[in-house]
């Protein structure tokens, strides 16, 4: 059976934000709200080098682009 890659790509970008952010803890709403965040700013051309890092990052840990992992974001459980 095909299991969904959307919980991976939840613990993943999790654990991405979590380390960039240096917390401890990263809710599912946060990171959420982070990559939707992030791919606005990419969208609208004014992504720092720092949000560049990570959203190199985030794709590489995820295996998905940006805008994939946004779609996966909008449909991640609430808690």
């Amino acid at each position: 059976m095909h299991r969904p890659m959307t919980p991976l790509h939840l613990t993943a970008s999790m654990q991405v934000l979590r380390a960039h952010q240096r917390r401890r803890l990263v809710t599912v709403d946060e990171a959420r709200r982070a990559v939707l965040e992030i791919a606005e700013r990419v969208a609208a051309g004014i992504a720092g080098p720092d949000t560049q890092r990570l959203v190199s990052k985030l794709e590489q840990a995820t295996g998905v682009s940006l805008s994939e992992l946004a779609r996966h974001a909008q449909q991640w459980p609430e808690f």
